[in-house]
């Protein structure tokens, strides 16, 4: 009598495997006198603590499982352990990525309007973005379990549904929603949260130091800081709200955008012959950042072999092979072409 009285008030189920209080609304999965039940939706149950002196484990009813945590065949909430695949790393890296290209798009954008696009002023300011994004992503796969270790582990996923629990909330009776919001796709929504914060914390440092340097002789503009600052929370939104939509388009997304990113830079160049083109890219602020948008281009093309389960040294080979593509199919026909940016962009 007092085992079935405490085991009832601790978990809500009898010695016999009914529910004290919600019986009826999940299925049996286990026949004899300990029987257990299922949870419906992502709902899972967490292990008691102090529970060794009894046969059978203490879990609690039915919710949201910890952080790290997952329900494993509707019922307990088990660790995550199982090895991110390459696809996770490479969407982790595109949030990295993603981000960078935002913040060097704010300096080259008011280094235009400044004339000073090529200076070493600008690509100092570059090399502050790219070392914020590096630094913060390190750290950040370093911060998870296992701790200190560049290989993370995770909850298996297979599904759009599964990155937007809140959803998908059970009904008790068709009346009351049971609260089972949790990350059931860790760590690939958090992580990338991390990140942001890091970033945001190196962006201060780096940039700060960035500034004082820009500032010394020559007047220096602020907006690309501030702009990196708004666009943080921005990212974080987007982040929020689509990261599953993101998580199996990002390939997609960079290819387009990868293409998007090369011609626009060319076309800035104006209407100049093949010749003169390549002279453009003797500079070699022009040279750092084609091959930025190169390598791009080719993390996008790999990323697309890994989502079609293509072999890892398959689809980096496709990769390097055709990153220089765009940018000589574009110096190759700019003479057939005429853009017409004489007006908008003037010839630089």
């Amino acid at each position: 009598m007092l085992w079935e009285l405490v085991f009832s008030r601790r978990t809500g189920y009898l010695a016999d495997g009914t529910n004290s209080e919600n019986d009826g609304i999940f299925r049996n999965v286990m026949d004899g006198p300990e029987r257990l039940l299922t949870c419906p939706g992502f709902c899972g149950r967490n292990a008691l603590a102090g529970n060794d002196s009894f046969d059978q484990p203490l879990y609690s009813d039915c919710g949201a499982c910890e952080w790290g945590y997952r329900a494993i065949n509707k019922f307990a909430c088990t660790p995550c352990t199982t090895e991110l695949e390459a696809y996770d790393y490479l969407y982790l890296i595109f949030n990295a990525v993603a981000t960078c290209l935002v913040h060097c798009f704010f300096i080259h954008y008011y280094a235009v309007r400044t004339d000073s696009q090529h200076s070493l002023r600008t690509m100092l300011g570059h090399l502050s973005c790219f070392l914020e994004s590096l630094c913060s992503f390190v750290i950040s796969i370093l911060l998870l379990p296992p701790m200190g270790s560049p290989i993370l582990n995770g909850c298996a996923h297979s599904g759009l549904r599964e990155w937007y629990p809140m959803f998908y909330n059970p009904f008790f009776m068709h009346v009351k929603k049971l609260r089972c919001t949790y990350e059931i796709v860790y760590p690939l929504y958090s992580l990338p949260f991390i990140f942001f914060a890091l970033n945001l914390l190196f962006l201060m440092i780096f940039r700060s130091i960035y500034c004082i340097y820009a500032s010394r002789n020559v007047l220096y503009s602020s907006k690309p800081y501030y702009a990196a600052l708004w666009s943080l929370p921005i990212i974080s939104a987007i982040h929020g709200a689509l990261a599953g939509i993101v998580y199996y388009s990002f390939p997609y997304i960079s290819l387009l955008a990868s293409l998007a990113l090369i011609a626009v830079f060319m076309a800035f160049k104006g209407r100049i012959s093949m010749l003169e083109m390549t002279k453009k890219f003797k500079i070699p602020s022009n040279l750092i950042i084609l091959s930025a948008l190169t390598a791009f281009f080719g993390f996008a093309i790999f990323s697309l072999g890994v989502l079609y389960q293509m072999a890892t040294l398959t689809a980096g080979i496709i990769a390097c092979a055709t990153m220089p593509l765009p940018a000589g199919f574009y110096i190759v026909t700019i003479g057939l072409t005429r853009p017409g940016l004489t007006n908008v962009l003037g010839d630089k």
